[in-house]
């Protein structure tokens, strides 16, 4: 009566990519552009961006949990990504290279992680490895919801039923 609706496999060449990571170069507002080992936790929950030098435990300010990733866009299209070394038009950032993942913090507050790749087809990678993973996120969500729908349904015709038998 009724099919089991099933979320979309995240690619195994995007699941391989985000588990390792990269060394990418993260920037923000204020501080200079710096390096960081951008990686996905190996059951693909978070999105981790942690100093490459130090061993110090992972701070929340450096997570994203991904289900609450909403989009990632291309280029130089954030303020943090828009900075000039010199104020007059020299990008911290290359256009080619540089993309953001758009969500929220584990405080709840809607933020921006803005990164830099070493090659512009590196960043393809990476964006489509993050729309993987969104689409998959957003369909695991789209069936448990359906599936509540369905089970609801299903209840309320059982329940029909049981009525007319003892009717």
């Amino acid at each position: 009566m009724f099919r089991k609706r099933e979320a979309p496999e995240i690619p195994q060449w995007a699941v391989n990519l985000l588990q390792s990571g990269c060394m990418m170069m993260k920037h923000s507002m204020h501080a200079p552009p710096r390096k960081r080992h951008v990686y996905f936790t190996q059951d693909l929950e978070f999105l981790i961006w942690k100093d490459p030098s130090t061993s110090k435990e992972i701070k929340k300010s450096q997570m994203m949990k991904a289900k609450r990733i909403s989009g990632v866009s291309r280029g130089r299209t954030t303020p943090q990504l828009l900075r000039t070394k010199t104020g007059h038009g020299d990008y911290f950032a290359a256009e080619d290279k540089a993309f953001s993942v758009i969500g929220v913090s584990l405080d709840g507050e809607d933020r921006t992680v803005d990164l830099e790749t070493n090659h512009s087809t590196e960043r393809e990678q990476w964006c489509r490895a993050i729309e993987a993973v969104i689409e998959h996120h957003r369909a695991v969500k789209n069936v448990a919801g359906s599936d509540a729908f369905e089970m609801t349904d299903m209840a309320s015709v059982l329940l029909e039923v049981q009525k007319e038998k003892e009717q």
